[in-house]
């Protein structure tokens, strides 16, 4: 495929509108998040890490199990992220947790705009369409805006994939996408010590890797995901914590017990259902001009359909729909003539 030449609209007032588009939206974000802490699984997740701060070392038995009659072998697979916010909430209470995840949740904002640009190839209303679009989201996704390691499972995805980005960028040198690969490593590595949906990671750099094949993006896409496979074995329980993770996926006893494992069934709310629908029709609608501006297009549009996929089969996934589809949704709408006119 030979992408198409990026747009010039490079002038001083389109990067003033993309910047601005991109601290509203960080600024909505950020409030969309400030509310109280309370929700009973956030007080679990400090319990566990106060646990670990108590015994000096992560247990590998669930004592705080609510869906076994006796204490199970357990992998906690979010043991680092409830060490830390433990710690934070014992020395500076909840409200500094609230004002951490407000803070992550005004960098989601930001990097989801600049996604849209680069997805956009220039395009002046990309900034504006997509700030518009996530923030008509931000509603929907808002349940996953709590004090609970699923905000990981938000900010880390968007900042892999504007690290991907660099990778199959051009105008990146070869010392800048090197360290980009490195700091990427650096963040699996993270990630898979703070929250389960590190899987989510390798799904979406070996997708970016598949369809970098033959290109100039291959080699680096390549070693970050060898990189990231290595990094699933640094943890204090091996690779173990992976067979965990992925059981949360897989074992109909859990997903029976979990709610948010579920599809969407008449007993919830009709948002959670609509909004998919809504946002899987205008990836359609975005997907031709997106796609066909390069490899990076065409590997992001894949990823907005298997988001979709996700997302009508489990609930847990409907505000990673939502959110990550946004940038690709805004990037292909900017490019209609339609929206065009509207200048």
């Amino acid at each position: 495929m030979t992408p198409r030449p990026a747009l010039a609209n490079t002038s001083p007032v389109s990067r003033g509108v993309g910047s601005w588009s991109a601290w509203f939206c960080a600024f909505a974000f950020f409030v969309a998040g400030a509310f109280p802490l309370y929700n009973i699984d956030a007080y679990g997740h400090l319990a566990q890490g106060r646990q670990i701060a108590e015994l000096g070392r992560v247990p590998v038995v669930d004592s705080f199990s609510f869906w076994k009659p006796t204490p199970q072998a357990w992998s906690n697979y979010e043991w680092g992220y409830d060490l830390v916010t433990w710690l934070l909430y014992d020395s500076l209470g909840p409200n500094a947790l609230i004002l951490i995840k407000c803070l992550l949740l005004g960098v989601l904002g930001f990097i989801l705009v600049l996604l849209a640009q680069r997805l956009a190839q220039g395009a002046a209303l990309a900034a504006p369409v997509a700030a518009t679009v996530l923030i008509a989201f931000a509603p929907l996704a808002r349940l996953r805006f709590t004090v609970r390691p699923q905000i990981i499972g938000l900010v880390f995805p968007a900042v892999l994939l504007l690290g991907l980005s660099a990778l199959y960028s051009d105008r990146a040198s070869p010392r800048v996408k090197r360290w980009t690969v490195a700091a990427l490593a650096l963040l699996q590595l993270v990630w898979v010590n703070m929250h389960g949906s590190h899987l989510l990671g390798l799904l979406i750099t070996g997708l970016f890797v598949a369809f970098a094949y033959r290109s100039p993006a291959f080699k680096q896409t390549f070693a970050l995901l060898a990189l990231q496979i290595a990094a699933t074995a640094c943890t204090p329980f091996g690779i173990d914590i992976v067979v965990d993770a992925i059981d949360h996926v897989f074992v109909p006893e859990y997903r029976e017990v979990v709610i948010e494992w579920a599809p969407w069934s008449p007993e919830h709310p009709l948002y959670l259902l609509i909004g998919p629908i809504v946002s899987a029709v205008l990836v359609l609608i975005a997907m031709r001009p997106v796609t066909r501006s390069g490899r990076f297009g065409l590997a992001y549009g894949v990823f907005c359909v298997v988001l979709s996929i996700m997302a009508f089969r489990s609930m847990r996934f409907v505000a990673h729909q939502l959110l990550f589809t946004a940038p690709f949704i805004a990037a292909g709408l900017s490019q209609q003539s339609w929206v065009k006119s509207l200048q």
